[in-house]
């Protein structure tokens, strides 16, 4: 090690000891490099912005997405000549315009933990590479020792909310005087938004079913392949029968015209020769046919593969770039699957504008759910829904324009103080189970939902017999026999009671669906063009599928 660079890395561990933020690293780096510095964190929010050459340009509140097509590898920390990099252009805010940029990541024991952006020529000397990576040793320190803090604080603040929900505070003033400790205003009235990831990710029932239907998928495939090598088979043997038939004739012609001539006898051999070239086509044909069959049931098996591939790799993908964020009122320590960039990059987009004086939104990823609470004001219903309605609507276009994976979502009623929140928790989360039973495109609010708000709000204990009474006899018929009813009437749901649809979505033909149809009302008693019987199946449907979750009382 040079003197040189022994006495930079002596600098850099000074400023650390001396507990530098991170806009002092960005001071730095820019002073040294004499071009724009930008540092941001996992989720890609600018943490710190520098440029000490006067360009007028301003990077925004997040950088772009970064992709630097490479794991990190096993290594605990990566030399300079290691590390990966990438080039692109910063589209700056306003009428900044954009602007080249080199990034460069901050990883320590496979982990990414930001990235540091120079701005202008993407291109370093040497002697700059070297500097900024020992730079880039003491941010690593700085953003360890943050993401410990921060980690630590999350918990603690996770702990609190979880406790908001589940009424274990003895008072309001304890939820209060404990939000002080981290300068959150809890007074006044609050709304709570419960949301998940479209598309059933974190739903069992949903995975169950999709699981089902790919396995029934691959049976009725198998069946096809087996019905077709035995057709193949038939085929061959039948036509073998008739090459034999043709064989014997001749040999019987051959037989009764002894003593012919020369060119009688020569006529017949050319029959034998034409006849078994022509078994010799028919059997190449025949195994030409089955071979491409066969293929090409290959290929549709492939292809299904690869797209379930696709699938699992999209629902398990982990973004690089984007990850747990900063901020005193985002939290998402544990968070899994894509809610937390909800969170890390919409959350600030929006939560300023939408903050009630000393109140703010806050945020929380609890049971695969994401859940937010919105500062409401006045005290009028239709103020608080507008209220609601704007702040989602703000952060469903951020997370629109961001690429974000879409939310199912539900609101419950407003509560009066914040020690009223854990009543509408049921609320909200009963809202956004209907909401995606009825297929909502926006939220699902629980004061709208009419009549289902009454029926769903009846005692678990009742809703189960209700369902029971309804669909017993189809769950048993299933078990006895494996005929799928109780699958086939949420699919004809579903379609909108459109067979054509249904079948498609199940899979079967619509023969097979309207017979199956059929068997669902000669089981039941119901009948399936009449109003009042659908709507009993239906409501016992959705019951089974919520699987009697109601905020109402329990009886004993």
């Amino acid at each position: 090690m040079g003197r040189n660079e022994r006495s930079l890395r002596l600098e850099w561990l000074e400023a650390f000891l001396k507990g530098r933020d991170i806009p002092y690293y960005a001071r730095k780096i820019a002073g040294k490099l004499l071009r724009p510095v930008v540092i941001v964190s996992t989720a890609g929010r600018v943490l710190a912005f520098h440029d000490p050459s006067g360009s007028g340009f301003v990077p925004g509140d997040f950088s772009p997405p970064l992709a630097f097509g490479r794991d990190w590898g096993k290594p605990a920390l990566m030399t300079c000549a290691e590390l990966p990099r990438t080039c692109g252009k910063w589209p700056g805010r306003g009428k900044s315009g954009e602007i080249e940029y080199l990034a460069v990541p901050l990883v320590a024991e496979n982990r990414y933990l930001g990235s540091v952006f120079i701005l202008g020529q993407p291109v370093l000397t040497a002697e700059e590479e070297e500097y900024l990576w020992q730079a880039a040793l003491a941010l690593l320190l700085v953003f360890e020792e943050t993401e410990r803090g921060r980690l630590k604080e999350e918990g603690y603040q996770t702990e609190f909310v979880r406790d908001i929900l589940y009424n274990n505070y003895d008072s309001r003033r304890d939820i209060l005087d404990k939000a002080r400790f981290w300068h959150w205003d809890l007074s006044g009235a609050w709304a709570l938004v419960v949301a998940e990831e479209r598309g059933g990710a974190h739903s069992p029932d949903i995975q169950t079913g999709v699981k089902k239907k790919k396995e029934k998928r691959d049976k009725e495939i198998e069946k096809e392949t087996e019905v077709e090598k035995e057709k193949g088979k038939e085929t061959k043997v039948e036509k073998g029968a008739e090459v034999e038939k043709k064989e014997a004739k001749v040999e019987k012609e051959t037989k009764l015209e002894k003593g012919t001539t020369v060119e009688e006898e020569t006529e017949v051999e050319k029959k034998k020769t034409q006849v078994k070239k022509e078994k010799k086509k028919e059997t190449e044909a025949a195994n030409g046919k089955e071979q491409e069959q066969e293929k090409e049931q290959e290929k549709e098996q492939e292809k299904e593969q690869e797209k379930e591939k696709e699938q699992e790799q999209g629902n398990e993908k982990r973004s690089l770039v984007y990850g747990f964020g900063t901020g005193p009122a985002l939290f998402a320590a544990h968070a899994e699957g894509k809610l937390k960039d909800w969170i890390v990059r919409a959350m600030p987009l929006v939560g300023r504008d939408h903050s009630r004086e000393t109140r703010r939104p806050h945020a929380i990823i609890l049971n695969a759910q994401l859940l937010i609470l919105v500062p409401l004001l006045g005290k009028e219903e239709k103020q608080h829904r507008m209220t609601v309605s704007s702040f989602l609507g703000d952060l469903l276009e951020a997370g629109g324009r961001l690429g974000l994976a879409p939310l199912d979502i539900g609101v419950g009623t407003f509560a009066d103080a914040i020690d009223g929140v854990y009543k509408v928790y049921q609320e909200a989360k009963l809202a956004l189970e209907l909401g995606k039973a009825f297929a909502y495109d926006g939220p699902c609010y629980f004061a709208e939902m009419g009549v289902l708000k009454f029926i769903f709000s009846q005692p678990a204990r009742e809703l189960q017999e209700f369902s029971q009474r309804i669909l017993g006899i189809l769950i048993r018929y299933d078990e006895e026999t494996e005929a799928d009813l109780l699958e086939t009437l949420q699919g004809y749901f579903e379609a909108r009671m459109q067979v054509p649809e249904c079948a498609r979505t199940l899979f079967v033909h619509e023969n097979t669906l309207r017979g199956r149809l059929k068997k669902i009302e000669q089981l039941t008693g119901f009948e399936l063009h009449r109003v009042d019987h659908l709507a009993n199946l239906y409501i016992a449907l959705q019951v089974r599928r919520l699987g009697g979750q109601s905020p109402g009382p329990k009886r004993e």
